[in-house]
Order: structure tokens, then C-alpha cells, then sequence
């Protein structure tokens, strides 16, 4: 399902498949019917793609019911971006098998992963690849102790050389040791399991509080009615607004001010979303990720007087 342009589509299905000598399916673009119509003919064995891709794939087999039959699959990963555990466990539901998890960029790949023999600890995208080096850092570059939030490094022999003829990016992004900043945000746990908590670019600064963006889709995402949702940041005179974009699963509508009392029961007041708006479909991208950046600007035009 992950696009062949992408690391998870190159080296997660279509190397792997052409090394083993297996069949790819493909598909022009990612179409949820076209892929139960391939487990529905008993003809797939992995499936890979991105998060959204996945809500899109147990909202179709849910309306199967009870007759639906995975056929030869034995794996359903995913990775690419944030996967929370309401996910996880939507899938371990409607599927009748885990949700692996993998963690990687096309900079630096990969880095860590989880496969139904070796589920992650909840929440984690488990542990680092042997020969990779993984750490998570202070604003000031100094290493954090076990479960302290910082941004991760990789350093290992799969560390990108560099940007392609742009060596101003790549010594932003590698130091003079050779590690790699991944701009993403995440912390160890005590089994030395990576957790990770969303994009440092996402992260939203309210009333002084660092807002981690993931954390609210989970709980919006954890309400039996939305099919997926994505939280972005709105800068308003002083301060920055928490803005929370849903879609509704199949044949469900979606009652708002239900919705914002249910998010209120679980999160701070500073992470409650100053306004949640429903959307018919969430914007996604060829590489099935959430488009934040259209968000953030949908956001931006919102009339909240």
C-alpha cells in the first residue's frame, strides 16, 4: 500500500518481495476496496502502510461484520508516522492479529520495529536495530536520562551520507560525530523500548505548556465514533491554540460537544482543543500521511469569534 517512492514502499515491500522472488500487487493509488477485494480473493499476504491507511482498511472491514475472512494475511505493519494504541487495538479487533510497528526515515533506515513475535511494549515502536546507535537529547544536545522527552538520534552505518548537493542541510541534520537528528520526539522506557511522541516541528506551545499533539489524537481517536483525527497548533496573539480536525467512521456522525466533554475528562485543561472540526475526509498525502500543513492552514482561515 506504501508508495514505491518511499523508503517504506521501496525497501519494506518492493525489494523485499523481488529478493524472495514474491508477487507485488499493485495499485496506482491507495484504494481501500481494491485492497479487501485482494484479501477477499485470498491473494495477500503483507500489508504495510501508513496510519491513516490502516483506519481506512478496519473502517472497510468493519462493515464486512462478522463474515470477514483475512485469508492468507499474516502481517499488517505500520509505520511512517505516529501509531497510537486505539489503533493498535481497532486492529487486533477487527483483524484478529497484532499491529506491527516500524520506525525509520528515509535518512536513516531502519531504526526499530515490532512484529507480532515481538510485540513493543504498549505504546513503543520497540527496540533499536542490533548496529544502530539511538539516543534522545536535550535542546542543548546533551543525552536524557530513561523516560525524558528530548528529540532522538541515530547514528549507525545506514546514516544517510548526505542531502544530495546541499551541504547546508546535511550539517544541519548530522553532526561533526556523525549523528543523525530525526526531529522527532520520544523517550526510553526502562526495557530500552523507543516511545515515540510526535514531530518536534508539530509540537505546540500553550500557556507554557509543551503540547504533544499525538497524545490528544489519541484520546479523539479512542471515541467510538471518529475514525482518525490530527491536532495541529494556531497562533493567536500571545499565546497558541490547540486545533482538532476528526473524521467520522463509516455511517457515524459525529456529536462535537459530546466529543469535546469526552476529551475534557482525560486531558488537561491546557490540552483540551479550543475548537474540534469535523471534516468529511482528513487531507492525506501519496505516501498515505496525514497533511498537517493543509490543516495548519484550514486552521489559520477558521472564524472563532
Amino acid at each position: 500500500m506504501a508508495p514505491i517512492v518511499h523508503v517504506l514502499g521501496l525497501a519494506g515491500i518492493f525489494l523485499p518481495a523481488v529478493y524472495s522472488g514474491s508477487a507485488v500487487e499493485l495499485a496506482t493509488r491507495f484504494d481501500a476496496d481494491f485492497v479487501m477485494e485482494g484479501l477477499r480473493q485470498n491473494k495477500l499476504t503483507h500489508l504495510y502502510g501508513a496510519p491513516p491507511m490502516i483506519s481506512m482498511l478496519v473502517d472497510r472491514a468493519r462493515q464486512e461484520g462478522a463474515a470477514l475472512d483475512v485469508g492468507k494475511l499474516r502481517e499488517l505493519f505500520s509505520g511512517g508516522a505516529l501509531v497510537d494504541r486505539e489503533l493498535c487495538d481497532r486492529v487486533e479487533q477487527t483483524f484478529g492479529m497484532k499491529l506491527s510497528i516500524g520506525y525509520a526515515a528515509t535518512e536513516c533506515t531502519p531504526i526499530a520495529a515490532s512484529s507480532p513475535a515481538l510485540p513493543a511494549n504498549p505504546g513503543a515502536v520497540g527496540l533499536p536495530f542490533p548496529g544502530m546507535d539511538v539516543r534522545v537529547v536535550g535542546p542543548d544536545g546533551t543525552p536524557l536520562p530513561t523516560g525524558e522527552t528530548g528529540e532522538i538520534q541515530c547514528n549507525g552505518p545506514n546514516i544517510m551520507l548526505g542531502y544530495y548537493r546541499d551541504p547546508e542541510a546535511t550539517a544541519l541534520a548530522i553532526d561533526d560525530a556523525g549523528w543523525l537528528s530525526m526531529g522527532d520526539l520520544g523517550f526510553f522506557d526502562d526495557d530500552g523500548q523507543i516511545h515515540l511522541v510526535g514531530r518536534l516541528k508539530d509540537l505546540i506551545t500553550r500557556s507554557g505548556f509543551n503540547v504533544y499533539p499525538a497524545e490528544i489524537e489519541g484520546v479523539l481517536n479512542s471515541y467510538p465514533d471518529v475514525l482518525q483525527s490530527a491536532v495541529v497548533g494556531r497562533v493567536v496573539p500571545g499565546n497558541e491554540e490547540v486545533i482538532a480536525f476528526v473524521e467520522a467512521i463509516s455511517g457515524a456522525e459525529i456529536n462535537v460537544a459530546e466529543l469535546a466533554a469526552y476529551a475534557a475528562e482525560m486531558l488537561a485543561p491546557y490540552k483540551k482543543p479550543a475548537h474540534i472540526e469535523v471534516l468529511s475526509k482528513l487531507p492525506v498525502g501519496a505516501t498515505g500521511k496525514l497533511l498537517k500543513t493543509e490543516l495548519r492552514e484550514i486552521a489559520d482561515r477558521l472564524d472563532l469569534a
